[in-house]
């Protein structure tokens, strides 16, 4: 098994219902999607490093670096920058707080 795999599900296993490498196995194992959630666990480790969010909002979380991560492949256009916008969203105070550590990481690994 790719050890990608493994670093997901131990990091980010708790957002699947069987964990990921179940679902991983169930959807078809997509080289593309294991990459996406390989960067996105990446990116939960270096934030949480030190500050683990409650378990109430660790999902929250994870869908905050899915939000970002979407802007980020579509940069914007010369003379424009990223806005981020995730208000529609509606997350708490406590995932915000990690808003700029998450664009930071996100857009170094998509350099």
């Amino acid at each position: 098994m790719d050890p990608r795999v493994r670093y997901v599900d131990e990091t980010l296993g708790f957002r699947f219902e069987q964990g990921f490498a179940q679902k991983y196995k169930e959807v078809g194992s997509p080289v593309e999607d294991l990459e996406i959630w390989y960067r996105n666990a990446l990116v939960y480790s270096k934030v949480t490093q030190g500050r683990p969010p409650p378990d109430s909002q660790r999902v929250r979380l994870v869908v905050l670096i899915e939000a970002i991560r979407f802007e980020a492949k579509y940069p914007p256009l010369p003379g424009e920058s990223y806005e981020f916008d995730v208000s529609s969203y509606e997350f708490s105070e406590d995932v915000l707080s990690y808003k700029s550590a998450i664009i930071d990481e996100v857009l170094r690994q998509e350099a």
